[in-house]
This record gives structure tokens, C-alpha cells and sequence, in this order.
């Protein structure tokens, strides 16, 4: 479907500016008069930890965890190829990304991610003319009903899924299939579906950061250097609820009797938010080297934003 065209252009650029990891609470002990001078060291700790963790801002953190829970959802809910004659079932999944860069091979580094998730189903379908000819002005023999349902938790390095989904499709042959070449070619119809799919999607990166920068000083007495230090364990995620209605028209072509290609346009109606999973352990401390100014120190925080929401709606 064309909405994963929607999906590669979540590969451009994600706004990382701000970064999720701030250190508040500034203590400078004995040196508040050189404010200016440590701050350099606290900021440079604050750039370093967030260069290890997901890319975003607090702005656009969950609502990107929002739009690729949704979006990893997307074709799992009907077959878009060949029609079915009887039933069919199997298990269906999918995984979407948003990065600065696009990944290669199966690694995505974590520096780079702007917003994950998953999702899998258990997948029913069936042909509805095996109960009934029709229903008013809609043939059966053209239409197909489609059942998913699946739990599931994975864990994988640093990131764990936890994930729930339900969906019902109620797919309909507007046009029917013709084909050449003694079925060599076959064109399988042009066709219309919508339903609805409800996820729930936990997902949590545990990221160990242990973090030292140095900084010099030319302006304090003694010219000291001042570095700072971070060591604990970051936890950004976020647990995303979602119920989308799917508007679609998919075609499919089968070639050689074996392949078959399928293409579409679709638009998603979506309500559902995103609520932060964030938390720190570890302190943020400062020293210097000439041993005078006493015990400085900063209080981490994780800023995710409170929630967000998901903003793709079109396929």
C-alpha cells in the first residue's frame, strides 16, 4: 500500500535540538560566582548522553512513538493479493521505524531512532458466501471477512515490546479479475475495504550511559578543569493505545502462476495517544581539579513530553 511510502519519509531527519536528557538543579557549591565557567561542563555532559539516546525532542518524541506504532499495524489486517476461495490464516507482523538515516541490513542504531513499533496478528479470512448469497445489493461471492487477534512480549538488546492488537476487515471486489496469456497474467480485481483495528503497544529502550567530559577553565582561580560526570541507566519509551478505521482500494496482480504484486491507496482514521515511559537512575556529579570549590552536583531528568498522539492519517 502506498502508506508505506508514508513510512520512507519518516527516514528524513528527525528534530533532535532540545534532546530528552536535561540536568536541572545546578548546584555549584563554592564557585556560584563562576556559574559561566562550569555551565560549559554541564552542557557538554547534556549533549554527550543524549548522543546515545533515541533522536528526538520532547516536542515530537511521542507522538513519532504513536505514528509508527500505528503504522507497523498497517497491512496486517487483510490479504491484498490473491483472493481467497475458502479461508486463510496465518500470523502477521510489522515493525516501523523513524531515523535520521535509513538502516541497513536488520541494525538501526539506537542514537538514530526518532520513534519505534511493532506489531504481529493472528490472522483469520474467510468468504462470506459460504453463509449467505448476499446482503441487499452486495454479492457474498465478491466479499471477505477478516479476524485478527494476538498478544505478544519481546525483548531484543536494549528495547522490549509488550503489544495487543484486535481487528475485524470487511473487504469487497468492486471489479472483477480477467487474464491473459492462459492465466500466465492475471489481474485479480480492484478492491475496496475498511474496518477496524485496535492496538495497544508498550515500548520501553533501556539504555546504560556511563558519560564523563572535561572541560578547561582559564577565568577561576587556579585555572582548574572541571568535569562531569553521569552513570545510571536512561529508560525512554511509551505505551501507545490506538483504534484506526482503514479506508483503502488495493489491486494485485499475479504473474508466472507463482508471484503476485499488490498496490493501493489508503487513509487511516485514527484516535489514540501516547503516554511517556521515562525514568533515570544515577547521579549527575561535577569535580575539579584544583580541589577548592567544595561539592557541585545536578538533578537528571528525562523529558519526554507528557502524551501524544497519532498524526499520520493518510496511506
Amino acid at each position: 500500500m502506498l502508506r508505506w511510502i508514508l513510512f520512507l519519509a519518516l527516514l528524513s531527519p528527525a528534530q533532535s535540538q532540545a534532546g530528552l536528557f536535561k540536568i536541572i538543579d545546578r548546584n555549584y557549591g563554592t564557585a556560584a560566582a563562576y556559574q559561566s565557567e562550569i555551565d560549559p561542563a554541564f552542557d557538554a555532559l547534556e549533549a554527550s548522553v543524549n548522543a546515545l539516546l533515541p533522536a528526538a525532542d520532547n516536542a515530537t518524541f511521542m507522538g513519532s512513538m504513536a505514528d509508527n506504532a500505528n503504522l507497523a499495524g498497517a497491512s496486517n489486517m487483510a490479504n491484498y493479493g490473491s483472493p481467497i476461495r475458502l479461508f486463510e490464516a496465518g500470523v502477521h507482523g510489522g515493525l516501523s521505524v523513524q531515523a535520521e538515516r535509513a538502516p541497513t541490513g536488520d541494525s538501526v542504531p539506537l542514537n538514530t531512532v526518532g520513534g519505534i513499533g511493532a506489531q504481529a496478528t493472528a490472522r483469520l479470512g474467510m468468504r462470506l458466501s459460504h453463509f449467505t448469497d448476499g446482503w441487499g445489493p452486495l454479492d457474498f461471492e465478491r466479499a471477505w471477512l477478516y479476524f485478527g487477534l494476538f498478544t505478544f512480549d519481546y525483548s531484543k538488546d536494549v528495547t522490549t515490546f509488550r503489544f495487543g492488537s484486535a481487528s475485524l476487515y470487511f473487504q469487497y471486489r468492486l471489479l472483477e479479475p480477467s487474464s491473459i496469456w492462459a492465466g500466465a497474467l492475471k489481474w485479480n480485481g480492484l478492491n475496496f475495504g475498511t474496518g477496524l483495528r485496535y492496538v495497544n503497544l508498550r515500548v520501553n529502550i533501556s539504555q546504560p550511559v556511563s558519560e564523563s567530559v572535561t572541560e578547561s577553565t582559564t577565568s577561576m582561580p587556579g585555572n582548574p578543569d572541571i568535569t562531569a560526570t553521569y552513570n545510571g541507566t536512561v529508560n525512554a519509551g511509551a505505551e501507545v493505545t490506538a483504534l484506526t478505521m482503514p479506508l483503502e482500494v488495493s489491486v494485485s496482480a499475479r504473474v508466472a502462476y507463482v508471484l503476485t504484486f499488490f498496490g493501493g491507496l489508503g487513509t487511516d482514521i485514527t484516535i489514540g495517544k501516547a503516554k511517556s515511559i521515562a525514568s533515570l537512575n544515577g547521579p549527575v556529579t561535577i569535580t575539579e581539579s584544583s580541589g577548592t570549590y567544595g561539592t557541585m552536583s545536578g538533578t537528571a531528568i528525562l523529558d519526554l513530553g507528557d502524551e501524544g498522539s497519532p498524526r499520520t492519517v493518510g496511506g
